[in-house]
């Protein structure tokens, strides 16, 4: 035996191995420097050759040839591109090429190798597998082809496996029949979907608790085999092992990932109440911004910053209330037979237009709903200083910032920071078991969401108090405000089970099932979509005055006079009429002036003072 384990080794000469007939174990670890194979030639008594973290780049065509006896192979953590044919090597048993650079596994490559019985291949590039690469393995019975980049897996040639790990290949979505692995045992799949056919329970869900016991377990296999005995007597452990070992005893298959609320094997929604509670919400947020955004902007009423913004929030709704249509006609679709459908969806780009539209949409709504409330602000000031308000001009580039914003949070998932695929709802997901980095970002996007409405809360209640103190509660633009204000606390209270989720991802204590997570990101979270078009529909009068307008304009023909723009109705808005220039060369030619007076026509109208 020879070991070099884990030596920095820069140069080792290719006949350094030569005729040693007795040696049986040859270990070369560690040497990133050494890039080609050794001669071998008189050392064909070798049975196990370890050669990991070097440089290699290939393997000789006469590989077999001088090692005839060889029994174990490993060459991980290499840079091997291609493999030779192993068909001389008749007697290996076991062959690790983890975390190599292998594009494609040849016909010829593992020929009869009856002997053979331990394959792994994971952490490769390789994309394309013979149809009858494993044809002859006919004593192999663990394979790993974990994290590759393979669309297809030649399942008619692996009836002996009892040992499958599939995990990581995400183009590799069809459903396998449990008839092709009737000696299966465990398996590892990419999508729960592809579990279904082994038995696996739907309804089994499994928390971020029992991840974290299952992981120790698995890092202590003793205390993992300890648990398990240590609940079974005498008798119950012989039966145990009778079962395990007696391959005609029917055991059932582990496979693994489970299926769960976010992975179903049968309906996508799992009720009719869900059913109908999305669909509400989708069907409502369809129609309502529809009237909404119709209504404000093809109305000729004076256009206010306020409500541009609001019909602004109306589009983006309609954007929310299309995603979650999408989902639900999804649901109607795949009913009943999910599980066939299911992975092509989580992998397809329908699923991460829909999630990068839902993200941008939710994101722009929460900061047009901040930007009204700044603007309300804005024009408590002009009120009180000018009496008037800005004009809807002055918030198009405001817009247009947020909606850069918008994008650039719902594009970082696009480039590998969060992910919208992890799920068949195609939303940036909570679970546990996402990776660090998506879990990072979900919650620090529902921080920075939980953060806005707290702030946007605050203001709403200050600037409410300074309306009721400055006595303009009669105001047309404080019906705007105040149905602004609406929507922040009612958007504000839909949005804290949300933030409950995120808490529950940084405090353990805290459990959520994976059905209520469901329930909140299909429900609750795009509910605002449909709500926030209804309150302005239902409870505000500007929504009736738009209606009205069309009639009352046509009716209006009647010239603007000076009288009448200073004592005219007090329902009008409080902005300049189209001719107010030509009122105020009136007042000039008249000895008037604007500002305010002994007769307070601001007061009673709300528009600008005008005084004789």
């Amino acid at each position: 035996m020879i070991n070099f384990y884990e030596n920095p080794i820069r140069y080792v000469s290719r006949m350094a191995f030569q005729h040693l007939p007795n040696l049986h174990t040859l270990t070369l670890s560690g040497g990133a420097q050494i890039s080609h194979f050794f001669d071998l030639k008189g050392t064909a008594n070798l049975e196990a050759l370890y050669m990991t973290r070097a440089n290699l780049a290939y393997l000789p065509q006469s590989f077999c040839q001088q090692l005839t006896g060889l029994k174990l192979l490993e060459l991980s953590h290499n840079q091997i591109l291609a493999l030779p044919n192993f068909c001389q090597c008749q007697q290996l048993q076991e062959i690790k090429l983890q975390h190599n650079l292998i594009q494609e596994i040849g016909v010829w490559t593992f020929h009869q190798l009856s002997s053979l019985h331990s394959l792994d291949l994971s952490y490769n590039r390789i994309s394309n597998i013979h149809q009858g690469a494993f044809a002859s393995l006919q004593s192999l019975r663990k394979l790993d082809l974990t994290n590759n980049l393979l669309a297809s897996l030649p399942s008619m040639s692996l009836h002996s496996l009892s040992h499958l790990k599939l995990g990581g290949n995400r183009a590799l979505s069809e459903i396998f029949r449990k008839e092709d692995f009737p000696e299966m045992r465990i398996i590892e799949m990419p999508y729960a979907y592809q579990c279904c056919v082994f038995g696996a329970c739907s309804n089994q869900e499994t928390n971020r608790w029992e991840h974290k016991t299952s992981g120790s377990m698995d890092q202590d296999p003793h205390g993992k085999a300890v648990a398990v005995f240590s609940v079974l007597n005498d008798m119950e452990l012989k039966k145990f092992l009778l079962q395990t070992l007696d391959p005609k005893i029917p055991t059932s298959v582990q496979c693994t990932p489970i299926p769960g609320p976010f992975k179903p094997c049968s309906y996508f929604f799992d009720s009719w109440v869900f059913r109908m509670s999305v669909w509400a919400v989708a069907v409502v947020s369809l129609v309502c911004n529809t009237v909404l955004v119709f209504a404000v902007f093809t109305s000729p009423s004076d256009f206010s910053a306020v409500k541009f913004l609001l019909g602004s929030l109306g589009g983006t709704s309609f954007l929310v209330g299309l995603c979650t249509a999408t989902l639900a006609l999804l649901d109607a679709v795949t009913f009943g037979e999910f599980s066939q459908y299911g992975a092509l969806w989580e992998s397809s780009t329908s699923c991460q237009v829909v999630g990068f539209l839902s993200t941008f949409a939710t994101q722009a709504s929460i900061f047009l709903i901040g930007l009204a409330v700044i603007q309300c602000s804005i024009h408590v000031s002009n009120i009180q200083d000018y009496g008037m308000v800005p004009s809807a001009t002055c918030v198009k580039v405001p817009i247009l910032c947020c909606g850069a914003l918008s994008l650039t949070t719902a594009t970082l998932p696009l480039f590998g920071i969060g992910q919208y695929g992890s799920s068949p709802l195609c939303l940036l997901s909570p679970l546990p078991e996402s990776q660090p980095s998506d879990i990072g970002f979900t919650v620090g996007l529902i921080a920075m969401n939980t953060l806005c409405f707290f702030i946007l809360t605050c203001t709403c209640i200050k600037l409410y108090c300074s309306f009721m103190k400055e006595g303009y509660s009669h105001l047309r633009e404080s019906m705007l405000f105040k149905h602004v204000a609406l929507l922040v606390f009612a958007n504000s209270l839909l949005y804290c089970p949300m933030t409950f989720v995120g808490l529950s991802i940084l405090q353990d204590s805290l459990h959520i099932s994976e059905y209520t997570i469901k329930f909140i990101q299909l429900v609750l979270l795009p509910l605002p979509a449909s709500l926030n078009p209804l309150i302005y529909l239902i409870f505000s009068p500007l929504f009736k005055e738009d209606l009205q307008l069309p009639q009352k304009t046509s009716q209006s023909a009647v010239p603007v006079t000076l009288d009448s723009f200073c004592f005219g109705e007090s329902t009008q808005a409080l902005v300049l009429p189209p001719d107010a220039e030509g009122l105020v060369e009136v007042c000039e030619r008249s000895n008037t002036h604007w500002g305010p007076s002994t007769v307070p026509c601001y007061q009673m109208t709300h528009r600008v003072l005008c005084q004789s």
